[in-house]
């Protein structure tokens, strides 16, 4: 009886840091963009949610494999994949700005209809200096989707005040899917997007590329 407990605990323990494994497989590729999902993609929540599964796991096949030796490798195994994961979390994070150095997003615009906002992000550059993007979200509840590309990005390096031309003043919608961005020069950048995929026709770069 104490055997088949064992089994059925540790089956349950593997289903469960099956399914975390695999939500944040979905959740870290998230190819349609939902923003419901993007804060589980993150690089920290998910090497933490594999850690757990990792554990997981391991308390598993302790509850089942028998003799010391059998535990002691896979606790050592269970060591090793544990790093291997937190150090490509590391590695992906440090050359990934728009996963981990970006701060939360803050709502700039909303369209006229209601169906769509510019967000934007601002946060550290990988080779020092800050950066801020602007992405087109829509509002749908949890169906809303945020643009898989930038529609405007603005790159200061820390190096003295930077040009007015690459400060970004304001961002504002002048239809439904059309867009104006104006620098701190006064100059103004106007584009649409498609209601679709949420890309811009034409993106606006200042340094970033």
């Amino acid at each position: 009886m104490r055997a088949r407990g064992r089994w059925i605990t540790a089956s349950l323990l593997t289903l469960v840091a099956a399914l975390a494994v695999a939500f944040v497989i979905v959740a870290a590729s998230n190819p349609w963009h939902y923003t419901a999902l993007m804060p589980w993609g993150r690089t920290g929540v998910a090497v933490s949610i594999l850690l757990i599964a990792i554990f997981g796991l391991v308390l598993a096949a302790v509850l089942v494999v028998r003799g010391v030796r059998g535990r002691i490798g896979l606790t050592g195994g269970a060591i090793v994949l544990a790093l291997a994961v937190m150090g490509g979390g590391v590695l992906y994070g440090s050359l990934d700005f728009v996963d981990t150095d970006r701060g939360p997003a803050q709502v700039a615009a909303v369209s006229p209809g209601g169906r769509y906002e510019l967000v934007a992000f601002r946060g550290s550059a990988l080779f020092g200096g800050h950066q801020e993007v602007i992405r087109v979200r829509s509002r749908a509840g949890l169906g809303s989707r945020e643009a898989g590309e930038n529609l405007a990005c603005f790159m200061s390096i820390d190096d003295g005040w930077p040009a007015p031309d690459r400060v970004l003043s304001g961002v504002r919608f002048t239809g439904e899917t059309s867009v104006e961005v104006t620098t701190k020069d006064g100059a103004t950048w106007q584009t649409s997007f498609d209601p679709g995929t949420l890309l811009a026709l034409s993106r606006l770069s200042k340094g970033c590329e």
